[in-house]
């Protein structure tokens, strides 16, 4: 298991930051856990998921959707916007989805 630091933005403002988050890193995904909620991200995908909900961004496809579990509703969000960057420590991931006025930035950096 490895620690990470991740950091959400949108546009030029920190939303949260959270320091060493213990991970899992395996088949060029990346796993972490935070306030029950699930985050697996990947140059393919990013999905969030509790017990109440799941986004999942296709990278690759520029889509998205976003479930009510308990309700058993779901619908897709227009992606306006995906950008994807990955190099031996740090992940960066920029999107914009519809329902978001600002886009969001995702930065994601591995402890040494």
């Amino acid at each position: 298991m490895e620690l990470i630091n991740i950091r959400l933005s949108n546009g030029k403002e920190k939303i949260l930051s959270y320091s060493k988050i213990p991970c899992i890193i395996k088949d060029g995904k990346t796993t972490f856990v935070i306030d029950d909620t699930k985050t697996t991200i990947s140059n393919e995908k990013l999905i969030r998921e509790n017990k109440e909900q799941l986004f999942i961004l296709d990278i690759r496809n520029k889509k998205s959707t976003y479930t009510l579990k308990e309700q058993k509703y779901t619908v897709d969000i227009e992606v306006e916007k995906v950008s994807y960057k990955q190099d031996n420590k740090n992940i960066e991931l920029i999107y914009k989805i519809l329902s978001n006025e600002e886009e969001l930035t995702m930065n994601i950096e591995r402890e040494k």
